[in-house]
Order: C-alpha cells, then structure tokens, then sequence
C-alpha cells in the first residue's frame, strides 16, 4: 500500500478569502499556492503499476481535498478505508405462544431455527444463524382461574457439571378479575452457556436452557445471531412440508415437538 505526504501546507483563512470570486461570495478556482499537494511514497522495489496513482484519486494533485482521509488509531491519517464487521449480525425479537403446559428444553439448534431456516427441498431446511446471543427472555402468563396459580420456570444449564446456578423459579398468582400481569423477565446468568455467543452447528443439540410454561403463556425471545459466515456448513432440519426458496422460522422447541409455536411469521414443522 503507498502512503501520502504533505508537501505544501494548507491555505490560511487569509487565503482562502482572496481567492474567493468578488461578489459572489463562491469560491474561486484553487491554484497550485493554495492547495494540498501529495506525493506517492511507495515501498522499496514497488512501482505505479501496482498502486492508483494520486491524480486519479481526485482529478488532479489540486484536488485531493475530496479525498476523505480517515484516521488509524494512533492518529496518523490514512488513506485505507478502516476495519469493519463483515457478517451481518441481527438483533431481534421473536414471539412464540405455549399450546401445552410443560417443561421444554430448548436447545442451541432449536434457538437457530427459530431465527430463520431456507428451505432446500419440500422436506429440508437450512438454518440461517451461525450463532446466536439470548439476551433474555419474556414471559406473559394467562389468566388463571379462581384460587389457582400458574408458574413460570427457567433452568439455565451450565458447562460443567458442577456448574454454581441458581434454583430459579418464579410463581406468580393473578387474583380473581384480573385478566392481565406484567412480564417475567428470565436473563442468562453469568457463566451459562445462554450468557455467551453460541455455535449453531459445534453446539447443536447442547441444551441452552430449560422452560416450563402453561397452556396460553406468550414467550418473547430477544436474541442476537450471526448470519454465516466463517462457520462452516449449515444444520439441516427435516420438516413435514416446505416450499423450496421459503424462508420459514421454527418452533422453539424444535419441529418435532411444535409446541412453543412462532406468532406473526411463516412456520412449518
């Protein structure tokens, strides 16, 4: 890559009024006394062939000024463009609705299709996310009925078998006539496998957490993830129908159990 040195300094606001047209209040034509002006420093051995010479990069050596020059982090000034994220990363929410009280565990692999997944064939589909990042999950309970309760409970599963974790469960009672509540809030805890960016396809079938839910709860997931990028291969997941091209997202409890099912968006199972 070649660098770019200053050799003439930058006009004075003295300057830069005299060459302004009179009356006009515009700015007249630069002349060579009141520009930038760059020389090419190229490394040893180097030649133009292999590098764009300064005059293209504006029109001429009178006009790099519209060249935006960015800056390194030590200061210096650049003309390379700075580093980026390449794989697109996605934030969102996902709704889901319980059509049978029970205890679900979700897996890493059930999180990834409940993002997205392309279908390859009338019975495959691709998942989309290359890892996923649960930020934490909603609950909204149904209303019960008189002198009954109903409960909420999230088990967040550890690396290690000894792993230190929380008995985490949460009762909540609606009293007779209300028919609303505010929302559980579930966030993994620190050193859960939940709390970290997950693999989709090294950690698929590893379980992220256990959730147990009445018939009627609404489950609101705010997940991150990754479209693919650097991981290799995508998970493959058979469904009983599909049309080739669909994008369709997937239950939270996988296809085969279908119980936690998406609100809102195209699913299959």
């Amino acid at each position: 890559m070649f660098t770019r040195r200053l050799l003439t300094p930058v006009e004075t606001k003295e300057e830069k009024k005299a060459v302004r047209a009179p009356g006009s209040g515009a700015p007249a034509a630069l002349t060579p006394s009141h520009a930038e002006e760059f020389m090419d420093v190229l490394p040893p051995g180097s030649s133009h062939d292999n590098y764009t010479p300064s005059a293209c990069l504006g029109g001429s050596l009178y006009n790099v000024k519209s060249v935006k020059l960015t800056r390194s982090p030590n200061g210096k000034r650049l003309l390379a463009p700075p580093p980026i994220q390449t794989t697109p990363t996605i934030k969102h929410t996902f709704r889901f609705r319980c059509t049978q009280t029970a205890s679900y565990a979700i897996q890493t692999g059930f999180l990834s299709g409940a993002c997205g997944a392309l279908a390859t064939s009338s019975t495959t589909v691709q998942n989309l996310a290359s890892s996923i990042k649960l930020h934490h999950i909603n609950v909204y309970m149904p209303a019960t009925a008189a002198g009954t309760a109903d409960t909420a409970l999230v088990y967040w599963n550890y690396s290690t078998a000894a792993g230190f974790v929380k008995d985490d469960s949460i009762s909540e009672s609606v009293p007779d006539g209300v028919t609303t509540s505010g929302a559980l809030v579930f966030k993994p805890p620190k050193d859960s496998l939940a709390h970290n960016w997950l693999s989709t396809t090294l950690s698929f079938s590893n379980t992220a957490f256990t959730i147990a839910l009445p018939v009627g709860a609404i489950i609101d997931v705010h997940i991150s993830y990754t479209l693919m990028n650097n991981n290799a291969g995508y998970s493959a997941t058979t469904v009983s129908t599909a049309t080739t091209g669909r994008i369709y997202y997937l239950a939270l409890d996988g296809v085969s159990s279908n119980k936690l099912v998406p609100q809102g968006i195209t699913t299959t199972a």
